[in-house]
């Protein structure tokens, strides 16, 4: 039963390394330009993609009966909602610029899908 703990956080750890090394390249770029776009455009740009992908995957889960919440995309999932969440609010509310309430509401789906797909990664069996 640890040995299954062990491997959810390893994915959990690898997911983040991931996306680390996915977040690294735009941030470079934005760095290198000299372009008005600020950080808050990448988490807001890619919200739709990330959701979308985000239903695929509970859908299979919850539907289909694939997938399990031992996955690797299942967890990856997981943990880029979570980023994106907290990612897209932090720089919401500490940004210059005051943005919608809808923009703050899809950052906080994200944050409640995390949740939710968290909870039944490492839920008790």
């Amino acid at each position: 039963m640890s040995n299954i703990n062990d491997l959810r956080w390893q994915k959990l750890l690898w997911s983040f390394v991931l996306l680390g090394a996915l977040v690294l390249v735009p941030y470079l770029i934005v760095l290198r330009s000299a372009t008005m776009v600020g950080p808050l455009f990448y988490p807001y740009i890619i919200w739709p993609y990330l959701m979308a992908f985000t239903l695929v995957i509970i859908a299979l889960r919850l539907f289909a009966g694939r997938g399990s919440s031992d996955s690797f995309f299942y967890i990856f999932t997981g943990t880029a909602n979570a980023c994106v969440g907290l990612l897209g609010l932090y720089l919401n509310f500490t940004s210059t610029v005051s943005l919608t309430l809808t923009i703050r509401t899809m950052f906080a789906i994200n944050l409640l899908v995390a949740l939710f797909l968290f909870l039944d990664i490492f839920k008790r069996k």
